[in-house]
């Protein structure tokens, strides 16, 4: 057999491509100019990067090699709570520098004088000002040197100007900027609009104010890509907006055929809710945002005369042919618009290919189930939004639609307080623990609530609230489990899960209930399931946690050594008895779904459970067994006494009682909560202050 000549004539790069063989003398041979791979151009690789998830790009593409690990290394992220941490102000302030985002809240106690809002802002404009001024000198110089040496990017990946040009990734200007519950912030955002030019991220989330003028931000934020104004009281937007004409303007003066850049605007996300603005303004702007994909608007009417058209106004989307929108939103002041057959066409045309679905309320309608089950296309995303907090009844629709969407995959509903006797698919509640006073009167009301498993299996974001008929039960234990248990096993694929066990919703806005019981009986251990969780936030912002660092530090490895397994040890030696009820109880229970002979209360309830299991999968019905019981933690803490176990290989923020943006990790938490070594038996509760 005979080898054929033409493999060693030609080689094969990756690096390089294909190169053929030159048979000339060296002598003769010609030097060319190296080929320049697009994969080592910073720009261009950065571009292909984009692509990847999160998790890929922070686990392997930054270990390739070292311009990778530039390219892929996340923005540092700064964050400041004025509610928590005034006294470290200028801590934060030291590391703005080279930041690529900022999350802001300054404090609202107008009782002091000045405000501390005031006092706030003031060294938040000196920061931006400082860091808007060393990144233009930063510029400045890179561009001199590159005109006294031209840089030049060649497949060498030792060249000095390569290096150059990835590492100044790591001085980036600051992108993203979040102000959140800052008071009068639409009155004060002017002082520091000179130095936001180069952001392409702007969130706004104002607690007060009348007005807005947005036209500065379009004006002074030229690079701006998402831009989202969620104000907690209605606010009104200023209008007509000067920027429109200086569009109109340059396209104008654009060659006939060609796109001018300078007459179009690159925002790709607008979310403005609760907020009034004319629609002529938001119909001209849409003229010149041509990469648009989500617009969501909820507008409020400051008269009864209103100056909004909805099929006016649907009708110019649709004419907007370079408009090509992936989620879509409209309603006026909060209500659901989309329930004529004309309109919800209307929406199909301009957005075709939705898989994202907003609603401005606390629980589905019928006409917002309806909609959502008459549509063609899949809902990926469901995001309920109101302004105050929600309690579903008994006969939610939401609940509904979880059990029969196997499809959905993020549920944002933050102000929903869905029911956990939905949850509770063994009625163990009733037995439990004995916190209802009329038995027969409690399982009558619970029984309204038809518990049933989720069919969206496959979840991966949730975030919402949970709510009791029965408030005697709301912080006992064995709610706490039945809630961390059934997520765990029905929705085990969760990255991001932000739950409120109820007491903003009891006690009201703004006032704290009683503190979040935490400890190993409430079964938080078994969050640690969640082997892809990335995100968790537990409780509502300003509340308190009830429990030892013991009872939470399984979260952290330290909390994994051999001496902290063997204190878990000895607290669950000491659940003898509990268990031994427990089991007492579990026999009444049994006996009574078999005879149908129940104590009173629970003859009702224990027909409802009948036909819960019929659609449900063999394996997870022997999982969801032992929901709710004492005996579910004690068998998670064993698992836990494994030297191969970990915990939350992919966390990146924990947060106990305040936004997920104040989340850090669960290392840091820790300490954040447990600043100092107490007394034995003392318990720190978070939202105290000193």
């Amino acid at each position: 057999m005979t080898t054929s000549t033409r493999n060693s004539s030609i080689r094969f790069s990756f690096i390089k491509g294909f190169h053929k063989k030159d048979d000339q003398p060296k002598d003769l041979e010609i030097a060319a100019p190296p080929r320049i791979n697009p994969v080592h151009i910073p720009e261009i690789l950065e571009k292909i990067l984009s692509y990847l998830d999160d998790h890929t790009s922070r686990k392997i593409s930054r270990l390739v090699c070292r311009q990778w690990f530039f390219l892929t290394s996340p923005s540092r992220q700064v964050v400041f709570d004025g509610h928590r941490h005034g006294r470290t102000i200028n801590k934060t302030l030291s590391r703005m520098a080279g930041a690529g985002g900022l999350w802001w809240r300054s404090d609202h106690d107008y009782w002091l004088k000045p405000p501390p809002q005031r006092v706030h802002w003031g060294f938040l404009k000196k920061a931006l000002q400082l860091v808007h001024e060393r990144y233009q000198q930063q510029q400045q110089q890179l561009e001199l040197q590159q005109q006294q040496q031209p840089l030049q990017i060649t497949s060498n990946q030792d060249d000095q100007g390569y290096l150059t040009r990835t590492r100044t990734k790591l001085y980036s200007p600051l992108r993203t900027l979040e102000l959140v519950e800052n008071p009068r912030v639409s009155y004060l955002i002017s002082d520091i609009l000179p130095y936001m030019s180069t952001l392409t991220v702007l969130r706004i989330c104002p607690t007060t104010g009348e007005s807005f003028d947005m036209n500065e931000i379009l004006v002074s934020c030229p690079l701006l890509e998402v831009f989202h104004l969620l104000p907690t009281e209605k606010l009104r937007v200023f209008g007509p907006w000067d920027v429109m004409t200086k569009l109109r303007n340059a396209r104008k003066l654009a060659p006939t055929g060609k796109r001018n850049p300078r007459a179009q605007l690159p925002l790709q996300s607008l979310i403005l809710r609760n907020v009034f603005f004319y629609q002529s303004c938001i119909e001209e702007l849409l003229n010149y945002t041509p990469h648009l994909t989500e617009l969501q608007l909820v507008v409020w009417s400051p008269d009864e005369d209103s100056t909004f058209d909805p099929p006016s106004f649907y009708q110019h989307l649709q004419s907007l042919e370079q408009l090509s929108l992936d989620s879509f939103h409209f309603s006026f002041e909060g209500k659901f618009d989309d329930n004529t057959p004309e309109l919800k066409e209307m929406a199909r045309k301009i957005c075709p290919n939705r898989h994202k679905w907003l609603f401005w309320t606390g629980d589905l309608t019928p006409a917002m189930t309806r909609c959502l089950m008459e549509q063609q296309n899949v809902v990926t995303t469901l995001e309920l939004v109101y302004n105050q907090p929600v309690i579903c009844g008994p006969n939610g629709l939401l609940h509904q639609y979880l059990c029969a969407s196997p499809q959905l995959l993020h549920l944002r509903a933050s102000n929903t307080a869905y029911l956990f006797d939905h949850l509770d698919l063994h009625q163990r509640t009733l037995l439990y623990e004995g916190h209802f006073s009329d038995p027969l009167t409690a399982g009558q009301s619970y029984g309204s609530a038809r518990p049933g498993v989720w069919a969206c299996r496959g979840l991966k974001t949730l975030h919402i609230a949970f709510d009791s008929q029965t408030d005697r039960l709301l912080f006992a234990p064995v709610c706490l489990r039945i809630v961390f248990g059934y997520l765990t096993r029905v929705v085990p694929r969760l990255q991001d899960l932000q739950i409120v066990i109820l007491s903003c919703f009891s006690y009201g806005r703004g006032n704290v209930g009683p503190p979040l019981r935490l400890t190993l009986q409430s079964g938080f251990c078994l969050l640690s399931r969640l082997k892809n969780l990335e995100k968790l936030r537990i409780g509502c912002d300003g509340g308190s946690v009830d429990c030892q660092r013991s009872d939470i530090e399984w979260m952290i490895p330290s909390g994994q050594s051999p001496r902290k397994i063997d204190e878990r040890r000895k607290v669950v030696s000491g659940w003898t008895q509990q268990l031994a009820h427990e089991e007492s109880m579990e026999a009444i229970r049994t006996q009574s779904i078999s005879t149908n002979k129940a104590p009173s209360g629970l003859s009702t309830v224990s027909k409802l459970v009948v036909d819960i299991w019929n659609n449900v999968e063999p394996e997870l019905k022997e999982e969801l067994q032992n929901l709710g019981r004492l005996l579910d933690v004690k068998t998670m803490l064993d698992e836990m006494s494994d030297k191969d176990f970990r915990c939350w290989p992919y966390i990146q923020k924990v947060a106990f009682h305040r936004p997920i943006e104040m989340g850090l990790s669960p290392e840091r938490e820790l300490k954040e909560m447990f600043p100092l070594t107490t007394l034995s038996g003392v318990r720190l509760r978070l939202g105290q202050k000193s």
